[in-house]
């Protein structure tokens, strides 16, 4: 087996963490929204979601075409679903959800394989 081959398996089982959920969605921003306007709202939502019970990290990126992608790990998918329901109720967060164009929001959770940081 080459040595390469090797290293990735023990790299791989090093880093494996079967229980963490990471929650990604992708979504453009409502007509009008600038990405100033957005970000502006984005630290209220970064307060919120560190508060949360199983929260590990949080990335919000946004390509070339204007699609954001918000990627959060989370301890456990019960964890990442009870913030997702809380967020909704949260009335502070009336403005982050407001910049979102709802229609084009698309939320997925996938477990965890390997993380290398």
């Amino acid at each position: 087996m080459p040595w390469f081959s090797v290293l990735f398996q023990l790299t791989t089982k090093a880093y494996k963490m079967n229980t963490h959920t990471i929650e990604t969605v992708t979504f453009k921003l409502a007509s009008g929204v600038s990405r100033a306007d957005f970000l502006n709202t984005v630290p209220v939502s970064t307060d919120f979601i560190k508060s949360r019970t199983g929260f590990i990290s949080r990335r919000l990126s946004c390509s070339d075409d204007g699609t954001w992608v918000e990627q959060i790990e989370w301890a456990s998918l019960g964890d990442a679903k009870s913030a997702a329901e809380a967020l909704m109720q949260n009335q502070s967060l009336i403005p982050f959800m407001q910049c979102i164009d709802g229609p084009s929001a698309v939320m997925r959770h996938s477990q965890l394989e390997v993380s290398i940081s």
